[in-house]
């Protein structure tokens, strides 16, 4: 009986995590940048996401980052990332911080510097023609909505030291200006440029590597961020942050039967240099049925 209340407990606190919404007063709250015409609509959208994140840190955990794997365009890096798991961490001890305001003085900065390098194809905070008086900097690569830039931005998954995290999250900067542009090698690329409030109200990051956590609170917030993940991929868990991921997939045709098969081979690489094989086998019969299996193992 204690088991099974166990049970019952443990699935209404997921059913409450996973029933929240964001409020209309929330969005209002973060919204803060809804009616800056010189801004995008994904630019805005990129200042309103970071807005929940320093506003209301504990739901934007569970709502925007228990269930992203940072995105299907990027392949997914962050399922298994260290990265996302201190940033649940991080977000479930920090106290709120004031949302940021749209900064004019700072948005030629940030659009000079996406505009270069939408021609010259660089990355990084390199200007060769633009000024420089912002107090923080973030250039995130490959997405185009506000949400998922916002996404990239906080779990900065494998930047050493996390400093577009420690700059999302900052409580001293107060402002803040946005500049999305193509980019020959990403697709696109983003700019973001903060200035100060009160520098005296700056914050530290707590959680940068997975050693500042307790095991037991490592345990609670990976179990959170892979609550919706297929348990095969899961099992054995590989250790250190995901480095690069590559996939192939093969298809062979049985002539005596007719049927199609299609694997699928994901490989992931680990910092701690572990490798996870997960292959996915697909059986295609000839009126269309198909069956799949899914396996998982961990080289090290």
């Amino acid at each position: 009986m204690k088991r099974f209340c166990l049970f019952i407990a443990l699935c209404l606190s997921v059913l409450s995590v996973t029933a929240q919404q964001w409020s209309d007063a929330e969005i209002a709250a973060a919204n803060t940048a809804k009616d800056i015409s010189q801004l995008s609509v994904e630019e805005r959208e990129t200042i309103k996401y970071l807005n929940l994140a320093r506003l209301y840190p504990r739901k934007f955990a569970d709502l925007e980052v228990a269930d992203y794997y940072g995105g299907d365009r990027m392949g997914q890096p962050s399922r298994v990332s260290d990265d996302r798991l201190t940033l649940i961490a991080e977000l479930y001890q920090m106290e709120p911080r004031p949302a940021l305001v749209f900064s004019p003085r700072l948005l030629p900065e940030a659009r000079c510097l996406a505009d270069e390098q939408s021609r010259n194809g660089e990355v990084g905070h390199t200007r060769h023609k633009c000024s420089k008086t912002y107090g923080g900097e973030c250039c995130g690569y490959g997405f185009e909505q506000g949400r998922e830039i916002a996404l990239q931005l906080l779990i900065d998954d494998g930047i050493e030291g996390l400093g577009h995290r420690a700059n999302c999250l900052n409580g001293g900067f107060a402002s803040v200006a946005v500049s999305i542009a193509s980019h020959p090698q990403f697709n696109y690329g983003a700019v973001l440029d903060f200035d100060w409030g009160n520098p005296s109200d700056s914050t530290i990051l707590r959680y940068v590597h997975l050693a500042d956590l307790a095991p037991d609170d490592q345990a609670r917030f990976y179990a959170l961020m892979t609550r919706r993940v297929d348990p095969v991929l899961l099992d054995p868990k590989p250790s250190g942050s995901t480095m690069t991921h590559a996939e192939t997939t093969a298809q062979t045709t049985t002539s005596s039967t007719g049927t199609t098969t299609v694997v699928k081979t994901e490989t992931r690489y680990h910092a701690d240099g572990s490798r996870q094989i997960i292959t996915t086998t697909t059986v295609i019969g000839l009126d269309g049925s198909s069956s799949t299996q899914r396996t998982s193992t961990v080289e090290r």
